[in-house]
């Protein structure tokens, strides 16, 4: 098998030393030729020698390709009954019936005819394990959002775990996939430096039928459902919003980038987990919900994103570029909260993200558009009346069990929600108050509302927790 330079440097040593033989044969058979003839006719001499050129011209190319077929066969040999040795066991997979032996053979296999210094064949049990190996050292274990994983599971080429710096064995992997998962990877070590193209194809054929195979032999190693989405748990009910989320899935079915705008405290991030938790099922790769408000630069944005998911960018290098190639082959929706005050950082984020990842959408919310190419902002308005009322009557509830919205009191508590100006955190804020205030104290007092309304609840990001926090928060990102 030609797998190292040394072996191309000999074989062109051949092709060379063969090509030299041939022209110095021509050469001499000339120079005798002419000899012989001239020394009884010059017109022959010249006759003879015109005609050996002419002779040459014709049988140099066919014989040169003879011979070198002849060199190429020699050295190609043992590469030919290498990938037919390979091709052979793919197809005898089906006939193991038991996992152990079929990894056994396996690995001896590729030791013996890919001239590998050593195999490993690793399998996912929660981290992948190496089942069988032929290698001197032993094999740690790797796992499961090791980058050499995650980079396998992305695509269905080879890959070098030193490049990764991951604690697999080898220099070369295969991935075992089987119904669009990683099941496993083969690694090896070749005993020379590199394999040809098409020993990397016959490799991956093995490895990828292997991976077949084993899911038939081993129950275990059939691909789990995992986790689809990181969305917190809502502890308050969703009310009203039925026209505003449906043409909000809507838009994020048929556009790439769908962006929630409106003023604080008007219900964006509410909304926006809504939308996603309905758009679950729509996404083969989840959706994924990523809080931005916590970060004070958008050079943490790539890493944010990845921790969502549960994804592992490395210690080092182009996080953004290692992320969008996580990402370029998953269906997801990927919700970005709160992106008004890194808002040119989360611009260029997602630009990338659906630039490289045609089947990556993007929910975000932010109290302005990201103003990118190809999206579709939709304005979030305060509740409408109805919906005001029963979100009041709702949050009171929770403080106050005995609080209910009655003919007596109705036109207080939709006083009290007019003045607020129908915004979901302003209301939630003032009924919250109704375990220690009566509606009337409280209508009177809406007038010191940025004392009054503030939330001792710690459940909430502080610039939520009070209406001047709110507002502070938005005059902070004010030039």
């Amino acid at each position: 098998m030609r797998t190292l330079k040394a072996s191309r440097r000999l074989r062109a040593f051949a092709y060379w030393a063969v090509t030299t033989a041939i022209v110095v044969a021509f050469a001499l058979a000339e120079t005798w030729a002419e000899k012989y003839v001239s020394d009884r006719s010059r017109l022959a001499g010249t006759a003879v020698e015109i005609t050996i050129v002419v002779l040459a011209t014709l049988a140099f190319r066919p014989l040169h390709r003879f011979v070198e077929n002849l060199v190429e066969a020699s050295f190609t040999k043992r590469r030919r009954e290498a990938r037919e040795a390979m091709a052979k066991l793919t197809k005898e997979l089906t006939s193991f019936n038991d996992a152990t032996q079929l990894l056994r053979r396996i690995v001896e296999a590729v030791d013996h005819h890919m001239e590998a210094m050593g195999s490993a064949v690793y399998l996912r049990r929660d981290a992948y394990v190496a089942e069988a190996s032929t290698f001197d050292i032993p094999a740690e274990d790797v796992g499961a959002e090791d980058a050499l994983v995650i980079r396998l599971r992305s695509t269905a080429q080879s890959a070098d775990p030193r490049a990764f710096s991951s604690p697999a064995i080898g220099e070369i992997a295969f991935p075992m996939m089987a119904g669009g998962h990683l099941i496993g990877f083969l690694a090896l070590t070749p005993k020379r430096d590199e394999y040809e193209p098409e020993d990397c194809h016959v490799l991956a054929s093995l490895a990828e039928s292997a991976g077949l195979a084993l899911i038939g032999l081993d129950p275990s190693l059939r691909p789990q459902e995992a986790d689809r989405n990181n969305l917190p748990r809502m502890v308050t009910s969703f009310l009203g919003r039925e026209t505003e989320t449906s043409e909000i899935v809507a838009l994020v079915v048929e556009r790439d980038l769908v962006t929630l705008v409106g003023s604080g405290g008007v219900g964006k991030t509410r909304t926006a987990l809504q939308v996603a938790t309905d758009l679950t099922d729509t996404f083969r790769d989840g959706v994924w919900f990523v809080e931005l408000a916590p970060l004070m630069s958008g050079e943490h944005i790539p890493a944010t994103v990845a921790k969502a998911m549960g994804l592992t960018l490395g210690r080092s290098g182009e996080h953004l570029a290692t992320l969008t190639h996580a990402l370029k082959a998953k269906h997801a929706l990927l919700v970005f909260d709160n992106c008004e005050h890194i808002v040119e950082a989360v611009a260029a984020v997602v630009a990338e993200i659906l630039r490289s990842c045609p089947k990556v959408k993007v929910l975000a919310s932010s109290r302005q558009e990201l103003d990118i190419p190809g999206e579709q902002t939709y304005r979030l308005p305060s509740l409408d009346a109805s919906t005001a009322i029963a979100l009041f009557a709702d949050r009171a509830a929770s403080g106050n069990r005995k609080f209910e919205v009655t003919a007596e009191n109705a036109a207080e508590v939709s006083d009290i929600c007019r003045r607020l100006d129908g915004i979901p955190l302003a209301i939630e804020l003032a009924a919250s108050k109704i375990a220690v205030l009566s509606l009337r104290q409280l209508g009177e007092k809406l007038d010191e509302r940025f004392r009054l309304l503030a939330q001792s609840s710690n459940d909430r990001l502080p610039r939520q927790q009070t209406l001047r926090a709110m507002i502070d928060w938005s005059f902070d990102l004010l030039d």
